[in-house]
Order: C-alpha cells, then sequence, then structure tokens
C-alpha cells in the first residue's frame, strides 16, 4: 500500500544513468542498496550521497524511493546509495540505525569500488531517514581516517516524542499526524519508551554536536517535526557547525516525494538540489 501510494505521488520513474543492486556486508548481515548514478555519469569519481528512506522507522523501502534518488542523483550531479536499513517491529531500535552505520563505514572506507570520492560523501534522508542521517554524522564523528563532508537533513525527527509548538499545531490533518507518529515510535522501541532519550533514538538530545559535518537542514512550514529541525540547526549552529537551514514555509511534511503533484514542493526540491550540489562539488 506505501509503495502504491508514493508511486502514486512521485509520478514516472526518471531517467538517470544506471540503478545496480548492491549488498553491503554488516554484523548483522548483508543489508540490500540500490546505487544511483547520474545520466551525467562519464565514468569519473563523482560525491555520494548514502540516503536513508522515510516512513517512521517501520514503512518504506528503497522501491518506494526509487523517484527520490533519481532525482537526487541527476539534480545534484552524484551517486546516490539508497539504503534498505531493517525496519519495525520485526528489526526494533536500535537495528535501523546499526544499518545505517554501517553501510556509511563501508561507503567512506571502500569509496573507489562505488565509484564515489572518498572526500566528498554525505549522508542525507527525510523524516525518519533524517534522523538515521544525523545519527551516522554523530557516530562517524571521532573517525578521522573517513570523515563525512556533509549531512543533509530534511523533515528530520530529531527527537522521539518531543512536545513543540508546531508538534501541537499540525497534529492532524497535514499528512502526517501525531497519533502516526507516536504509534510508529511504539513499534521502533517497544517497551523500552525511556529510549527516546537515548541520542541513537534522538539525536537533538546528545549533549556535545561539535565536530559534526557541515549540515543542510530543510523544514517545511506546515510539518509537525518543523520545530524539532529547526532547533538541531540552532544547536548545530552554536556548536560550530556550519549549517544551513531552510524552511519551506507553505510546505507539508514529506515534500521530498511530492514534487510530481505539487509546483512548490518541485520548487522546493530542486532547491534542495542546487543547495546539495554546490555543497558538495565545491567540497
Amino acid at each position: 500500500m506505501a509503495r502504491g501510494l508514493y508511486k502514486m505521488l512521485d509520478g514516472e520513474p526518471v531517467a538517470i544513468g544506471a540503478v545496480n543492486t548492491i549488498l553491503i556486508a554488516s554484523a548483522d548481515g548483508a543489508i540490500p542498496a540500490r546505487l544511483y548514478s547520474p545520466i551525467s555519469d562519464d565514468g569519473a569519481s563523482l560525491p555520494g550521497i548514502i540516503y536513508y528512506h522515510g516512513g517512521g522507522f517501520v514503512f518504506g523501502d528503497a522501491d518506494c524511493y526509487d523517484n527520490v534518488c533519481r532525482r537526487l542523483a541527476n539534480g545534484a550531479g552524484c551517486r546516490v546509495i539508497s539504503v534498505d536499513y531493517r525496519l519495525a517491529p520485526e528489526h526494533p531500535f536500535p537495528a535501523a540505525c546499526n544499518d545505517a552505520i554501517a553501510v556509511a563505514r563501508d561507503i567512506l572506507s571502500n569509496a573507489r569500488r562505488y565509484g564515489v570520492d572518498p572526500a566528498r560523501i554525505a549522508v542525507a534522508g527525510d523524516s525518519a531517514g533524517g534522523n538515521l542521517a544525523a545519527v551516522t554524522a554523530q557516530a562517524q564523528r571521532g573517525d578521522s581516517r573517513h570523515p563525512l563532508a556533509l549531512q543533509i537533513l530534511i523533515n528530520p525527527t530529531t527527537q522521539l516524542c518531543a512536545d513543540t509548538p508546531s508538534m501541537a499545531a499540525f497534529a492532524e490533518g497535514r499528512f502526517l499526524e501525531r497519533d502516526d507518529m507516536d504509534w510508529c515510535v511504539s513499534h521502533y522501541l517497544g517497551q523500552a519508551k525511556h529510549l527516546t532519550h537515548d541520542p541513537r533514538a534522538s539525536p537533538l538530545l546528545a549533549t556535545d554536536l561539535a565536530g559534526l559535518p557541515r549540515a543542510l537542514v530543510f523544514t517545511a512550514g506546515h510539518d509537525p517535526l518543523r520545530d524539532e529541525g529547526a532547533l538541531y540547526a540552532e544547536r548545530l549552529k552554536d556548536a560550530g557547525v556550519e549549517t544551513t537551514c531552510v524552511c519551506f514555509e507553505n510546505l507539508i511534511h514529506n515534500f521530498i516525494v511530492l514534487g510530481a503533484v505539487s509546483p512548490a514542493a518541485h520548487a522546493a526540491i530542486e532547491r534542495v538540489h542546487a543547495l546539495v550540489k554546490d555543497a558538495l562539488h565545491d567540497a
């Protein structure tokens, strides 16, 4: 059902240079992923973006986000690795963040194998995937041999079960609802609700954000997650991290998949791509 909805919203597949299915080894078993090359690909090493899809840690997969990643590869002139991380409730926390970190470490360590420039690698994601991107950036911070160049957080959930003005204002009626989020968190964390305070689940609660890679944070004005995304951006800035935060005031959560049906979302997506391209091609 989710796959059909995403495909209906995001239109026909966009032409691209190549799409290859790959498997990333990890301590918990092989993690499937897709490697997208842009239509402009000439075989040279390109910046790489490791993308974690949204879906509340419960829904979604690389197929749902196929066009998101096709557009991102073309628009930013990058190779995109879309990660099919494990989902709850079959695989509760911390399975998803373990997979996210494992894939990033493999790509960073073996970048040339994937046609990626090791000095220009980003983690990215939307919603729950934005959470995983932030968590991965924090986990990778101490590895000076394989640093990330950029983190791209789109409508990120940065604190599970947060109480913010935007969460109260947009709790119902705008694509993502608070009851849905609470349901997803209950499946992701199971009975261990105290884990909402673990920075691997709520990266906003990390005590120190210094030394993290440059950040692009994108929020939407009518998204219940708007404020926690903005709060994370402010904390990054306060920690000395170069951070750009853009709020698309008239959009809702998950605008990243609405480009085929909303001109405003399409324009926002193009701006995201332009900022990502500038950041990675100038890195």
